[in-house]
């Protein structure tokens, strides 16, 4: 018997700009102990065979709550994204959202199916979860008045390392080192000179 091998959430059905899958990734996996979430923005499936949206961005709406803690949305939560969706994705759509489920799989919870129900009810929304602990994620869309997982799988290792120092932390190092050293020169040629 064959192994079947799960596509990778960048394999979806949903089309994701480049960079967005990469941006939500670095977000949950920056606090993988925390839950996060936020509105999947893009433009609808006019004549997209799969029905599923193409997602341009996220806009983070919640963050920092400790597993177990459903992510809402409320009143202030959708005065944000509207008011970032205006300055920023002028002609975008909201076309679903995310959230981070750390240590608890990527099923969905009640609070997930009644966020979607009452925010994201078009046939063409989508909800992507993701277990920022076992580096699982799945994508879920309608389907006959159902949510149903469209497909899930291991987020891309690429994904969940986490990143490397950049310049900024070497040149301060570098700075710190050579300023130590300078100053242990300077306090020698004062002693010598007799300072």
């Amino acid at each position: 018997m064959m192994a079947t091998v799960q596509p990778s959430i960048a394999e979806a059905p949903v089309d994701w700009d480049a960079g967005v899958l990469k941006a939500l990734y670095e977000l949950v996996f920056s606090m993988p102990d925390r839950e996060v979430a936020g509105v999947l923005v893009g433009v609808p499936p006019e004549g997209n065979a799969t029905g599923l949206p193409f997602v341009r961005a996220a806009i983070p709406a919640t963050h920092g709550f400790m597993p177990g803690q459903a992510s809402l949305f409320v009143h202030q939560t959708w005065a944000h994204v509207h008011a970032t969706m205006a300055r920023y994705y002028a002609g975008l759509e909201a076309v679903g959202w995310y959230v981070s489920r750390p240590g608890q799989g990527t099923g969905l919870t009640e609070a997930d199916i009644l966020n979607h129900r009452r925010w994201f009810a078009r046939p063409d929304h989508v909800l992507l979860v993701v277990d920022s602990l076992s580096h699982q994620a799945a994508v879920y869309a309608w389907s006959g008045g159902q949510l149903v997982r469209v497909t899930e799988g291991a987020v891309a290792r690429r994904y969940t390392r986490p990143p490397r120092p950049g310049f900024p932390l070497a040149g301060v190092g570098l700075l710190a080192v050579l300023g130590v050293a300078i100053g242990i020169i300077a306090f020698v040629i004062a002693q010598a000179l007799g300072g």
